[in-house]
Order: structure tokens, then sequence, then C-alpha cells
């Protein structure tokens, strides 16, 4: 896999949905990530793109319910 340029590292456990909070500040801003070990960072997942809820929340999806990750935040669109 190509490396990617990380902005933003967020460790998180994902809740039963498998979501995790990035912060407000990303709220209803759509983000390109990556799922990270948060122990190796090896990638586990992505990149993807997807809208991060108004307060906070990233659905990474639920094969990581109650997990600790690291999202690494890839790029944010306008």
């Amino acid at each position: 896999m190509s490396a990617l340029d990380v902005q933003e590292y967020v460790t998180d456990s994902a809740d039963s949905r498998g979501r995790v909070n990035v912060g407000t500040g990303h709220g209803d801003t759509r983000l390109t990530y990556v799922v990270l070990d948060p122990d190796s960072l090896e990638r586990r997942d992505g990149p993807n793109t997807k809208t991060v809820q108004s307060d906070g929340r990233l659905s990474i999806g639920s094969a990581f319910a109650g997990e600790e990750v690291t999202v690494g935040i890839v790029t944010t669109h306008s």
C-alpha cells in the first residue's frame, strides 16, 4: 500500500454502531480517512470518504464496534 500524508490522528473506542468521535470541529465536514491499529499504526481499512455527523461522530463501520482504533484524517473537503 502506498504511504498517505495523515494530517491528524484521533484515537477513540468505537461505539456499538462503529462510530468514533473525531471532534465537533469536524462536524458536517467530509473527511477522507484511514482506520489504523492504535499500537502499530498499521492500516486496517481505507482510505474512505464520509461526512462527519454534526456532533463530531464518524461512522467507520460496525466491524470496528467496541474496538479502540486510531483514525488518520488524510483530507477534509469543504
